[in-house]
């Protein structure tokens, strides 16, 4: 499995490290963090659990530098306003193989993904986890086992949805289905 994220802060280093344990090839777009990490060659995790080491494929600094076609493309930035969230993708996507794995909080932060990429699948997931950035390249996590609630936008639980969940699985990380994931998003 071939993995980019896109948006590297605490809580997608922390699931994509994830899917890394899990035996999936993770390549990270890095940008405040990039010189640290390459110093470092990897990112350095504190949880509850001990400390351990999450080393990326490839360390890039946009999403059009990523040299293979990803499996699973993990947008985990920030959803702000005035900033396309598509555009962050833009070279990455290249395929409609590619499954849209969007971990990021907010209401209906999908729409804009879904129209830019109409052919590829878009899973939509809320992360329940405490995680924060002490330093550059370095994610701290407050709680043990961060986990998802997650669905196939708008509607639905596709292959795509759960390949990306049993991976999680297949290392510890629960995750839970909502075939209306827009519900969901409302009640958290």
């Amino acid at each position: 499995m071939k993995v980019l994220l896109v948006g590297a802060g605490g809580v997608g280093i922390y699931f994509v490290s994830r899917l890394a344990r899990a035996g999936a090839e993770v390549a990270v777009v890095a940008r405040s963090d990039f010189e640290a990490v390459k110093a470092r060659g990897c990112y350095r995790l504190e949880t509850p659990d001990g400390a351990e080491e999450f080393v990326p494929s490839q360390l890039l600094r946009s999403a059009a530098e990523y040299r293979d076609e990803a499996d699973f493309v993990v947008l985990a930035a920030k959803a702000l306003d005035g900033v396309r969230q598509s555009e962050l993708l833009r070279g990455a996507v290249r395929s409609p193989r590619t499954v849209i794995v969007q971990i990021q909080n907010g209401i209906d932060i999908e729409r804009e993904v879904a129209a830019a990429y109409p052919e590829n699948e878009l899973v939509s997931a809320i992360a329940y986890i405490g995680a924060l950035r002490p330093a550059p390249g370095v994610v701290k996590v407050v709680q043990s086992g961060g986990w998802l609630k997650l669905g196939t936008w708008p509607r639905g639980i596709g292959d795509g949805a759960q390949k990306f969940a049993g991976t999680l699985g297949a290392v510890g990380t629960k995750c839970e289905f909502y075939d209306d994931i827009a519900l969901a998003r409302w009640e958290k």
